[in-house]
């Protein structure tokens, strides 16, 4: 029952102008409003005759400024969801495309934590160095990195002690009987400031580059002769 703009239920056209202007589109919240506010001053002038008083006005201004300022917040709140969604999906869509490069790559690549512990290693990092990287995932692989290519363990080290990225260092690497050179860069990943950094290292089977560097030299020695 509504006697009139001091009534306690005028109360509840609030509460229906807010729900509509959160779950509508701003326009249908403001429209809500306006039908709102119309019903209410057909109850007030027809079902329970008063005089128009400036409290009635009043009470339909607060209609209209609940209806338009949730309305607007709601608004917002779906903008900024929608843009956290397409973010969200363009994120996962960069960690698919980064994830498909990183496998087919040509050339290895291994992080290794700041204490040492192995955190990613590729699948071609897995072949040229032939070691089994779900069991030495999250473990101890310096060591392991000694006996098969020092080059690389050194690089490694290096880096997580001075924090400097270490450029096209070369060494032999054995693996499965075969030694091979190895072309090993590095670089440093600091998570958090007074902590040692990891250490991500790009390396590359550079057989055929000492090859071809070789072949140059005797094509040039040949010609001086």
């Amino acid at each position: 029952h509504i006697s009139g703009p001091t009534s306690y239920f005028a109360a509840l056209y609030i509460l229906v102008i807010a729900i509509n202007a959160v779950m509508m589109p701003l326009a249908n919240g403001l429209l809500v409003s306006l039908l709102a506010g119309i019903l209410y001053v057909a109850d007030v002038v027809f079902g329970h005759p008063i005089e128009l008083s400036p409290a009635l006005f009043l009470q339909l201004a607060v209609y209209w400024t609940v209806a338009a300022a949730t309305g607007y917040l709601a608004s917002r709140v779906r903008v900024a969801g929608q843009a956290q969604e397409a973010l969200s999906a363009e994120l996962h869509r960069g960690r698919l495309e980064a994830g498909d490069i990183l496998r087919n790559i040509k050339t290895g690549i291994l992080t290794v934590g700041g204490d040492g512990r192995l955190v990613y290693a590729n699948p071609t990092a897995e072949t040229l160095l032939g070691i089994d990287v779900p069991t030495l995932r999250n473990q101890p692989v310096l060591e392991v990195l000694d006996r098969i290519a020092p080059v690389l363990a050194e690089a490694v080290r290096r880096t997580t002690r001075e924090g400097r990225r270490v450029v096209r260092r070369e060494g032999d690497a054995l693996v499965a009987g075969r030694t091979f050179p190895l072309g090993v860069s590095t670089t440093a990943v600091y998570a958090a400031e007074g902590t040692p950094p990891s250490v991500t290292a790009i390396f590359k089977d550079i057989s055929d580059e000492k090859r071809l560097e070789a072949l140059h030299l005797r094509t040039e020695r040949l010609e001086a002769v």
